[in-house]
């Protein structure tokens, strides 16, 4: 996985690094699970695109963001991790 200065302040589950800060941070690259254990929230925007976590897609909760959307075929991905990005920006301290 990538690494950026914004996304290295915590280690989520597995070792996964979580990104922190604004939602800007999101990238398709982005685990889904990292987005989770940080912004439990963020289930209502996955629900929302027709991402359910359920125990067959518990490993998508490891995958970024771009596989999350390739595997419940979201059509616009750009879109989904705008979406992302502004429920965390809203949901924020």
């Amino acid at each position: 996985m990538a690494e950026s200065a914004t996304s290295t302040a915590a280690i989520g589950a597995f070792g996964h690094k979580a990104h922190s800060g604004a939602g800007e941070a999101i990238t398709p690259d982005t685990n889904v699970g990292d987005l989770i254990d940080n912004y439990p929230g963020i289930l209502e925007v996955l629900e929302e695109y027709g991402i359910r976590m359920d125990p067959f897609t518990y490993i998508l909760l490891r995958g970024s963001v771009r596989e999350a959307a390739e595997y419940s075929a979201v059509s616009d991905l750009e879109t989904f991790r705008r979406a992302l990005a502004e429920h965390i920006a809203e949901h924020q301290g």
